[in-house]
């Protein structure tokens, strides 16, 4: 019995881990796609973190780095683990990052975080369904 509980845990927790960065995956993707652009520095300083929020900035960051970013970001989200216990963290640290969050431009007057978080649930439900089955 302990190994086909060890195998399940496996799959279970493969699954798991799949969903959870998928989640993560897409959840980056849409609040740095939403955040404001005047020369693309708040876009450009979303981290992915594990274990604590990444909150380092680069103020010289341009909308030219933002690729590098995803990329990098994407990078990390694989190497999260959370059904072995990690909790992962999307962040920016620029100190008017929350100005931006509450509306204070007219390009995200709704913010970039909050609606993610409001319109993910029926996206993970389906990503949880297509897991599931595949």
């Amino acid at each position: 019995m302990g190994e086909a509980r060890r195998n399940a845990d496996r799959i279970v927790g493969s699954r798991g881990d799949k969903f959870g960065r998928a989640v993560m995956l897409e959840a980056m993707g849409r609040i740095m796609k939403r955040t404001p652009v005047d020369k693309g520095t708040a876009r450009a300083n979303w981290n992915v973190s594990r274990g604590a929020p990444d909150t380092s900035t680069d103020p010289a960051a341009t909308i030219a780095d933002v690729g590098a970013k995803r990329a990098r970001n994407g990078g990390r989200i694989a190497g999260i683990r959370l059904f072995e216990g990690d909790t992962g963290y999307i962040a920016n640290g620029l100190p008017y990052i929350n100005a931006l969050e509450n509306g204070s431009s007219k390009q995200a007057p709704q913010g970039m975080a909050k609606v993610t978080i409001e319109e993910l649930r029926p996206w993970a439900e389906g990503e949880a369904r297509r897991l599931r089955n595949g």
